[in-house]
This record gives C-alpha cells, sequence and structure tokens, in this order.
C-alpha cells in the first residue's frame, strides 16, 4: 500500500485523483467498423483458402489527447490466401501470402506489410509431429521499414 501510495506522489499525482483508463494513460472511445470476407476449400489432397478484410477506426472523443497521436483514426486493409497438400497421409506441404496496409486518417502515415511462408508439416511417429517452414515479410512504413527472413521448426511431443 506506501509502495504504491509512493509511486503516485512520485508522478505528481494525487491520491484522491479519479482515474480513467489507467493511472498512466489515457483512455478515450473509438468506434470500429470491421469486414470480412473469407473462402475455404478442402478436397481429399488439397485445401485452398483466401481472406479479405478491411477496418476502419475512429476516435468519438478527444479526452486530454489529441487524436492524432493516439492512432485511433485508421483504415487498414488486407488480404491473405494460402494452399496445403496432402503428399503422404503423414506429411503436408503448404504455401501462404498475406498483405496488410494500414494508413492513419488523420496524419496520412502509412505502412504495407508483405509475408510468403512455406511450410513442411510431418507426423514423425505415432505421438510425434515435426514442422519447418520459412517466411519472407517486407515492412515499408513511413517511420520503420525491415525485411525478414526467418526459417523455423518445431518437434512437439503428445503424451
Amino acid at each position: 500500500d506506501q509502495f504504491v501510495l509512493a509511486l503516485i506522489a512520485a508522478t505528481g499525482r494525487d491520491r484522491n485523483e479519479v482515474v480513467s483508463g489507467g493511472l498512466f494513460g489515457n483512455s478515450g472511445v473509438a468506434l470500429e467498423r470491421r469486414n470480412d470476407l473469407i473462402w475455404t476449400w478442402a478436397g481429399p489432397r488439397l485445401t485452398m483458402n483466401a481472406s479479405a478484410y478491411a477496418v476502419n477506426t475512429g476516435r468519438v472523443d478527444t479526452g486530454s489527447v489529441n487524436p492524432a497521436s493516439r492512432n485511433d483514426n485508421t483504415r487498414q486493409r488486407g488480404y491473405a490466401g494460402g494452399l496445403g497438400w496432402r503428399l503422404t497421409p503423414l506429411t503436408t506441404v503448404n504455401a501462404s501470402g498475406s498483405r496488410t496496409m494500414s494508413k492513419d486518417t488523420v496524419t496520412l502515415v502509412r505502412s504495407d506489410l508483405k509475408s510468403l511462408t512455406f511450410g513442411l508439416t510431418s507426423q514423425l511417429g505415432a505421438r510425434t509431429t515435426g514442422v519447418l517452414s520459412t517466411r519472407y515479410s517486407v515492412l515499408n512504413g513511413a517511420t520503420e521499414s525491415y525485411r525478414e527472413t526467418a526459417l523455423t521448426g518445431s518437434l512437439s511431443l503428445r503424451f
């Protein structure tokens, strides 16, 4: 109790202050609208899927901060697709790709994330599964950009 009171005093706050949304942050009300479109097909060996979405978020109130600094006024669009092929009853290969585009509707800052993944999954034993996958991603943003190449593997054992 004394530690929390000392922490509040150290931040220059009054211990009887009414807090909305947390002591160290500001809260606000945002309205979000989301639309999704999803398609999937599963055959004996081949599985395909595709999806697209759109999200619009807008700050309803200004609270005590500038709405643009809260990044609550955004428009996000994206799509993804994937294929899976069963090579044997125990082994499957898959490929997938996605793209997500975001834009702040106040500051007009944009970002664009693209990703491509290939994978191999195999049941190695009665209770053992192995997964090997590779991924390539590119983020183009106004403040940050990067490229990532990853190779991941996992081995799982069910008890």
